[in-house]
């Protein structure tokens, strides 16, 4: 009797043990996921002509939420139009001309899909929008983007650590290693049709840099910030010739800004706020670039350079546009 009223109690224990962990875990699985910022959650954000800019974002849907700002701002929710099953994060935007934009996002099978938006064929059933297609690659994070001249180049992180572009004049190139040793997406930004500027953080959190030109090919490897520095994916920018703007979080979750002017690079500034997303980055008109983030609140917010002073921080669209965790 003993060994049985031990037994029951040894069960007993068993199943209030069991049902303590499976509350906890169910807790664990409904808590949404912390941010790791170096991870992305990467804004698209692209402008197509003077004073336009749109931005693209992974909405709680798992679809595309789209602002476009002409004077105001106006949202739009593509979900019916662009939630692809294997959407998975990060989304990278560019403009190749003043009428069509050009999407890539990382899928959840870890290739690059790509879709693109003409607005001269708005009646389509998709107004506008193509129908997605993809374009191969193993990668780790979501992808950069850029356009020079007639060219599309897109550049990803390989599961190797590398980095990886690969190009579209009409037709797609392979893709091509360009090497590196990458703990976060790439950035990348175009002042001309035959330069390219690519930005990636390292493994020790280091701001690296390798350029291309049609005359001189690829550079080497060159570093921009000192170790630990930085704790994002990059977003670079180019505003005119030989200029470049590149934005990372660093260490206290403030904004760090580094420029080029065409001699020399900039010492690292600091522009504060409070980031708990990489940044995305675009010049709408010549001297003026614009940075987006998501702040501690998981809000959109927006710092612009004019000449030389930055406005601070404020809320875009109102404080309206929420950046959920992905």
């Amino acid at each position: 009797m003993a060994s049985t009223r031990s037994s029951l109690l040894i069960f007993t224990l068993f199943l209030i043990i069991f049902n303590v962990q499976s509350t906890l875990l169910k807790k664990k699985l409904r808590q949404p996921p912390q941010p790791t910022i170096g991870d992305g959650y990467q804004i698209g954000a692209v402008t197509s002509g003077k004073g336009i800019i749109d931005f693209f974002f992974i909405n709680p849907n798992f679809g595309i939420t789209q602002y476009t700002y002409n004077h105001s701002w106006t949202g739009t929710d593509l979900t019916n139009i662009l939630a692809p099953s294997y959407l998975h994060s990060g989304i990278a935007a560019t403009a190749w001309n003043n009428s069509r934009l050009d999407l890539f996002i990382r899928s959840d099978t870890a290739d690059v899909w790509h879709v693109s938006y003409d607005a001269n064929a708005l009646s389509n059933l998709a107004g506008g929008w193509s129908t997605w297609e993809t374009i191969g690659g193993n990668i780790s994070y979501h992808p950069a983007a850029v356009t020079r001249g007639k060219n599309l180049d897109v550049f990803v992180v390989g599961n190797d650590n590398a980095i990886y572009y690969k190009f579209w004049n009409f037709v797609w190139s392979g893709w091509l290693n360009i090497g590196g040793n990458c703990s976060s997406a790439p950035a990348v930004a175009s002042w001309g049709d035959n330069q390219l500027d690519v930005f990636v953080r390292s493994q020790k959190d280091e701001l690296m840099h390798k350029s291309w030109s049609k005359n001189l090919g690829w550079s080497e490897w060159k570093n921009r910030s000192q170790t630990g520095m930085i704790k994002s994916a990059p977003a670079a920018v180019s505003w005119g010739e030989k200029t470049i703007d590149v934005f990372a979080v660093g260490p206290n979750s403030e904004m760090l800004h580094i420029s080029f002017d065409g001699n020399k690079w900039s010492n690292w500034g600091s522009l504060e706020g409070n980031i708990t997303s990489a940044p995305s980055a675009v010049s709408t008109v010549e001297g003026k670039v614009m940075v987006f983030a998501r702040n501690k609140d998981r809000v959109l917010i927006e710092n612009h350079l004019e000449g030389k002073k930055w406005s601070g921080w404020s809320l875009v669209a109102g404080g309206a546009v929420v950046i959920p965790d992905q």
